[in-house]
């Protein structure tokens, strides 16, 4: 923004001489009326620049901005928040119709054990049938778990025992309780999966959950049985006041509200969490003090089910308001909503505009009376009011350079936070998963060996095999556990200052393969490696794993041959770790850097990490890594690292 300074046009002597007489009086009535004239132009000067600095328009849109950024943020975490119990609802429903749980399956309370072990914002998981049968697990303070599970027996006898177990699934204890009239048909997760289920899960209104006495909602689906008169529901209750936590640090602005809406009216998540419960029942928005509250709600309830995706400004209580709401793609029943005051963007700017005008109107009339003195405070004058204007200037586009900073800085680490929510996710989705495949098949071999040394007289070899198989099993266990921790672990390090030298690593990793390599007849050739920004353990890893895929996927017809070299390209450092291994069918090359997706369906030893922690480890050096491959021929795998440190960024614009 530039600023314009008004010139007076210059007067001969001639030309003053012709307008009034020449003298001391006159001279004196000539600085008074040019000292007006100046007067009014720098008064008018300074109300243009005090407006043109702080104009409301823009910051009503840079508040609009704001809003939306934020209401982006708490949208993409609520419906985060919801989406592990949907998956697992729909898992265990699949589990039970295939019959892989229960009476011939994996016992059910354990699988409900190994669920919350895994999920830490799940509250409780359950299973009840229509004739009142009932399973429930949850947490216990002491770590453990507990169970209420309702039975009845030939005669038609109800029966309900608690029992409490150690993390370790140990009993504890376990007791009846004659007096425990709870019926799962009554519950709303039953009813509502019953009647608007259909086959698909669904969300449940937000209800106090009857073991913590905590608000909460429950996803439930109703199992597809061969008999339709046997109607099972399971689902998993996850409380919510975290998300009234959430919301509490989520504001656009000091006074700013938000919140989340149910279309039954309940407040599901708000700042003020003391108010939510009542007497065991939750808030609706009629029950708190909140005109935004009471707005949306209105907006609510004027919508008829469908999606209420709002933003604008509106006035509540005779003050103005910036607003959002945005309704749940995964439960649409939910209407987030986040709203702001305009005073808390305008207030301050208005007070600063109307003290500029006093101070404004007040140095021109200094100015025309310091005129009556002397001619020379007239430019000194001038020249401090340009310096304000100019200071002002400055201020302003400090301020939003400090915004653009900060903006920029948010949107890097919601990024961020996203991409290591859903990684922390996948690993613990497929970790619970994938480690009870090798676990089951030692308990089923174990239990093989111990059955034919009990009932008849076992072949040596055949009791050998077992013992084989048995700690086969086990050893992809741990090989498959020990991968996922170190994936698990794979951090970003600390900023590295100075580009180093990468021979220390290769050194270190060679030495560690020198038995694989005289096995496998190997021939490595290492050619110059340049200088990159990179952590030297971080390195170490890479070439870690590089060379453990080419060890174990190489063709045992040929002798192993590695080539391992490198340049500088412009401010990139290129490392290449090629083979003449089996190669990557094209299929299978997209998804090589994947999680779990190994090389060749030959299992070769790998267990599916090796690649992907290179790629994180890699990408957290702000580098790229990619595979060039041809099945039966061999594999170039290219890591793409900086050569010098990585400055930070400039500032950037609209952001």
């Amino acid at each position: 923004m530039s600023s314009q300074v008004l010139k007076m046009p210059r007067a001969t002597a001639s030309e003053i001489n012709q307008f009034v007489p020449v003298g001391p009086r006159s001279i004196g009535r000539l600085l008074f009326v040019l000292g007006a004239l100046v007067s009014l132009a720098i008064l008018f000067l300074s109300l243009f620049l005090s407006i043109r600095l702080t104009n409301e328009d823009a910051l009503v849109e840079d508040m609009a901005e704001v809003i939306e950024a934020v209401s982006n943020e708490t949208v993409a975490t609520t419906e985060g928040f919801l989406v592990a119990a949907e998956r697992h609802v729909e898992e265990l429903a699949v589990h039970l119709e295939d019959g892989h749980l229960g009476d011939h399956g994996v016992p059910l309370d354990e699988f409900f054990f190994d669920v919350l072990t895994v999920n830490d914002e799940f509250d409780g998981i359950f299973y009840g049938e229509a004739d009142g049968s009932f399973l429930y697990a949850n947490r216990t303070e002491l770590g453990g778990f507990r169970t209420k599970e309702i039975t009845f027996g030939a005669d038609g006898t109800r029966r309900v025992v608690n029992t409490d177990f150690t993390s370790d699934s140990v009993v504890i204890g376990s007791a009846e309780d004659p007096s425990d009239t709870y019926d799962p048909r009554t519950r709303p997760w039953f009813t509502k999966a019953v009647t608007d289920g259909a086959g698909e899960g669904v969300w449940t209104s937000p209800y106090v959950f009857f073991s913590s006495g905590l608000p909460g909602v429950t996803r439930a689906q109703v199992v597809d049985k061969a008999d339709p008169n046997e109607t099972v529901v399971v689902g998993i209750d996850i409380r919510i006041d975290e998300l009234s936590t959430f919301m509490s640090d989520r504001q656009a602005s000091p006074n700013g509200v938000s919140f989340i809406l149910d279309r039954s009216l309940a407040v599901v998540a708000h700042p003020d969490q003391a108010e939510l419960l009542d007497d065991n029942q939750l808030a609706v928005a009629g029950d708190l003090d909140d005109p935004p509250l009471t707005f949306v709600s209105d907006l609510v309830a004027r919508s008829s089910g469908a999606e209420l995706d709002l933003q604008g400004g509106t006035t509540i209580d005779d003050k103005d308001y910036q607003f959002a709401t945005t309704s749940l793609q995964n439960n649409p029943e939910w209407i987030v909503a986040i709203t702001a005051p305009d005073d808390d963007f305008l207030a301050r700017i208005r007070d600063d505009q109307r003290e500029t005008r006093i101070i404004t109107v007040i140095g021109g009339a200094l100015v025309v009376a310091l005129l009556f003195i002397g001619g020379v405070i007239i430019n000194d004058r001038y020249r401090k009011e340009k310096e304000f204007g100019e200071s002002a200037l400055k201020s302003a586009i400090a301020r939003a350079e400090e915004r653009n900073l900060a903006q920029a800085k948010l949107s890097r680490t919601v990024s961020h936070l996203a991409r290591s929510n859903a990684e922390l996710e996948q690993y613990a989705y497929a970790t619970a998963h994938d480690l009870r495949t090798p676990l089951r098949a030692i308990g089923g071999y174990a239990e093989l060996l111990l059955r034919e040394m009990e009932d008849s007289d076992p072949e040596v070899d055949e009791l050998n095999g077992y013992a084989v198989r048995i700690v086969e099993g086990y050893e992809r266990m741990c090989t498959t556990m020990d991968n996922l921790l170190e994936h698990a672990r794979a951090s970003a390090h600390e900023p590295v200052g100075h580009a180093s030298r990468l021979e220390p690593a290769l050194d270190v990793v060679l030495g560690n393969f020198r038995e694989d390599f005289d096995r496998a007849g190997a021939e490595v050739v290492v050619g110059p490696l340049p200088l990159a920004a990179v952590h030297p353990v971080a390195m170490q890893r890479i070439f870690q794993n590089l060379i453990s895929n080419a060890v174990k996927y190489r063709q045992l017809d040929k002798p192993l041959r590695i080539e391992i070299s490198g340049e500088r390209v412009g401010f990139t450092s290129l490392i290449r770790v090629a083979d003449n291994g089996i190669g990557i069918s094209p299929e299978h090359r997209d998804a090589v850097f994947d999680l779990f997706n190994r090389v060749s369906n030959d299992d070769g030893g790998g267990s599916g990490v090796g690649l992907a922690l290179v790629k994180k480890l890699v990408e957290e050096h702000r580098g790229t890594v990619s595979v060039e491959s041809e099945e039966g021929v061999g594999s170039t795998f290219v890591v793409s690292l900086p050569a010098e440190p990585v400055r930070e960024l400039p500032a950037l614009e609209n952001v």
